[in-house]
């Protein structure tokens, strides 16, 4: 009975964490999303992107998600992998490898052998480098940056804290009311 009883007690405090972790990065991403100025909300440097075309693969696919990080202007160079504004109306960004710099002048494309219709920009349309990319997160992330996602963790971890020591507090009333019958 103990053993059970610690066992439960590290699996609600290890739930607990991670609920609380997503709770507080989807928060972070809500209200980065709110406040900012910005086409895209960074925090603290960073900006995570859910890929929803094939240019990149087989290097990044369709619901991988790519974190990138706002770089100096002078670190960009040939072979990263970049976010990009291609035109200011763009509400989405481009996720492409730079082929080429020439300056302030670069050329992008995808990994995918079909040919890119406009790839020369500016670097002034550079969002931010590859940190890295997570396999398959896409849906996921887009899920916890929703008002629907944030609602669900935080009834999740309610329902983690409470609904354990409700369960408690009922098999005590029932171990407490045998014991009377007796």
């Amino acid at each position: 009975m103990i053993v059970l009883k610690i066992f439960g007690n590290i699996l609600k405090w290890t739930l607990t964490c991670i609920i609380s972790l997503l709770f507080i990065l989807s928060l972070i991403l809500f209200v980065s999303r709110i406040i900012s100025k910005d086409k895209l909300p960074m925090s603290f440097g960073y900006a995570f992107l859910s890929i929803e075309t094939g240019s990149m693969e087989p290097t990044i696919n369709v619901d991988d998600v790519v974190i990138i990080k706002k770089v100096d202007v002078d670190e960009y160079k040939e072979g990263d992998i970049v976010a990009f504004w291609m035109n200011e109306h763009d509400i989405i960004p481009t996720v492409h490898r730079i082929i080429k710099r020439d300056g302030n002048q670069i050329t992008t494309k995808g990994d995918n052998p079909i040919n890119d219709n406009d790839p020369v920009h500016n670097v002034e349309n550079l969002i931010g480098v590859e940190v890295i990319t997570i396999p398959k997160l896409g849906k996921f992330v887009d899920f916890v940056r929703s008002t629907e996602g944030i609602i669900t963790i935080v009834v999740a971890g309610i329902a983690l804290i409470v609904v354990p020591d409700v369960v408690v507090a009922i098999i005590n009333k029932v171990k407490n009311k045998e014991t009377e019958e007796k």
